[in-house]
């Protein structure tokens, strides 16, 4: 193992550096990816729960939890739940797409039945992911707060230790809840990794013995893979915190360490990815270049004339049009509502327009209203550029991370979007299994 492994995957001080090879091997960081069996394992002591009875999230789906919404951003025409499955990456990431499903996930849980947990974390988790994904991190981070104890409180773990909590909702809580406080959530992150290495472990252990199956034990791969990704989110906050050094560092050494098999195919490109996204961060659009020369390239597919797509469009289309008169202004928001299916709302009095993250004035003199359109138009290229990396569409997307940084954009969580992207499509995958 290499110095940098050991710096990077050793954080603890030189006088506790002598410990036993099982207990050295669980403080490995998530950049270690083998499966080795330490010398002796100790198994984690059945943790009882607090409640035996039915679990009751009552308190999960207070009203009172749920912040408003800006109403800058349109929600999209007659959206089914269950049709989500069905949208495209850069559609689903569409503005008018992700607030859709932020409303509806609030309808949802308060609707729901508060021992119906399963369901109730299901929708949490679309609830966080699509406010992340909409860069509207203070109203995450307040909603965020009411759940907690979702990663710490005993109560949420079975007799055999785990977890009922979603590991996704546990890795999401982690970034919302400690935006402010970036080390905590690096900390965090190793601590989830450190889980996901023990719990391995464990499952490598029990097929080697021929033991019997738990029904609640995940096989190893997936622990492997929550470990991997637990190195990727680490590189996230790392880049939230403007600490490049060492996020580059972080995934050189990831990189490093990925086997070079078609086993590990997925996470290789994966590395890569998150390499050029910090490039893209730190506002090098030439090593951006030289990392998406890295990835196949997919040819392109036209995007379909989607009302979704076509109110992108509008958007994108209104952001850049000189600051709106008066009586253009009523025109406009009937525009945005009639695409989005709403009724015309009544039209706002000169005053101020509070989106939850800013405060804008709706002055026509210092066109300070046309300029958070533009800014929102500029988050609708950072998630489209998102879409078509995530769709190997790198041309595409290398064309409008190159616009946004000439254009001085400033990038939020990049990184954590573009990996909670899969967490959000998979989850939407199983949206029939709830409903």
């Amino acid at each position: 193992m290499s110095d940098l492994h050991v710096r990077l995957s050793s954080p603890a001080p030189p006088h506790r550096r002598a410990l036993s090879p099982g207990r050295e091997a669980i403080l490995q960081g998530p950049l270690e990816l083998n499966t080795t069996l330490p010398p002796t394992l100790s198994e984690k002591a059945p943790v009882t729960p607090l409640a035996e009875a039915p679990l009751n999230l009552e308190e999960y789906i207070d009203p009172h939890i749920f912040k408003q919404l800006p109403r800058l951003y349109p929600t999209a025409s007659q959206l089914a739940y269950t049709d989500l499955q069905t949208y495209t990456t850069h559609a689903l990431l569409a503005r008018p797409t992700l607030v859709s499903i932020a409303r509806l996930t609030q309808q949802f849980l308060i609707q729901s039945a508060p021992t119906d947990y399963q369901r109730i974390l299901h929708l949490w988790i679309l609830r966080l992911a699509s406010l992340s994904l909409l860069n509207l991190p203070l109203i995450a981070e307040a909603e965020a707060q009411a759940l907690s104890d979702f990663n710490t409180s005993d109560v949420f773990r079975t007799k055999t230790g785990h977890s009922i909590i979603p590991w996704t909702l546990r890795v999401l809580l982690v970034n919302i809840q400690t935006q402010s406080h970036g080390q905590l959530g690096i900390a965090k992150y190793y601590s989830l990794a450190r889980e996901a290495r023990i719990e391995s472990w464990k499952s490598a252990k029990r097929n080697a013995s021929a033991a019997a199956a738990d029904p609640s034990a995940l096989p190893t791969p997936r622990w492997q893979t929550r470990l991997f990704k637990c190195g990727l989110y680490i590189a996230a906050m790392l880049s939230h915190i403007k600490d490049f050094a060492a996020a580059f560092e972080h995934v050189s050494a990831m990189r490093d360490s990925c086997p070079g098999d078609d086993e590990h195919a997925f996470e290789r490109v994966k590395i890569i990815q998150v390499t050029a996204l910090l490039y893209v961060e730190a506002g090098d659009g030439k090593r951006m270049d030289e990392w998406f020369d890295k990835l196949p390239n997919q040819d392109a597919d036209p995007i379909p004339e989607t009302p979704t797509v076509q109110l992108e469009q509008a958007v994108a289309s209104l952001s850049i049009s000189e600051p709106p008169a008066n009586e253009d202004r009523t025109e406009r928001d009937t525009l945005f509502t009639t695409l989005a299916g709403e009724p015309p709302q009544p039209q706002r009095q000169p005053g101020t327009i509070v989106t939850g993250e800013t405060t804008y004035f709706d002055s026509d003199k210092f066109g300070e209203a046309n300029m958070a359109a533009a800014g929102v138009d500029n988050e609708r290229k950072c998630n489209l550029a998102i879409a078509y990396l995530h769709d190997g569409r790198i041309d595409m997307a290398r064309a409008l991370f190159k616009d946004l940084i000439a254009a001085g954009f400033r990038f939020t969580d990049l990184i954590f979007r573009f990996c909670l992207l899969d967490e959000l499509k998979h989850e939407i995958q199983r949206t029939p299994e709830f409903l």
